[in-house]
């Protein structure tokens, strides 16, 4: 029983260390291109994931801020989770910080709502670290 199968060279560079004139993927056609914004190993992802899994939306930016800020209201005890627990606020400024971080790096890069959303984030989680820090509730 004999298998055949295509082989589609993706390098950047020709052998000659040249960039080539067209990028990894231009060249291919047929059914197994991917479209433009789309995933370029689609049978790769299917065979990874387990039978019954949810897809999850593409990573941003916005979701990246969420899960940096939902980091920091738990470690400042605003969770319902951490109820229990006392306020790890090292743990708690290192995730505003990582925020304040982002911010620099990114400025003049975002687009407005991201910028909103990266500010709001900061100033709402800046005021409740002062207040855990002070020990107000």
């Amino acid at each position: 029983m004999s298998e055949e199968f295509v082989i589609h060279d993706r390098r950047l560079f020709d052998k000659d260390g040249r960039v080539k004139d067209e990028a990894p993927g231009e060249a291919e056609t047929g059914p197994e291109k991917p479209a433009p914004g789309g995933n370029p190993r689609p049978a790769a992802k299917e065979a990874a994931s387990p039978a019954g899994a949810r897809e999850l939306p593409p990573p941003t930016l916005a979701s990246l801020l969420v899960g940096l800020a939902t980091s920091a209201l738990i470690h400042l005890g605003e969770s319902q989770e951490a109820g229990s627990e006392p306020p790890d606020l090292p743990a708690a400024k290192e995730a505003i910080d990582l925020m304040g971080v982002l911010k620099v790096k990114t400025a003049g890069n975002l687009e407005k709502e991201e910028e909103t959303l990266l500010e709001t984030l900061l100033y709402d989680l800046r005021l409740k670290y002062v207040k855990a820090a002070a020990g107000k509730p």
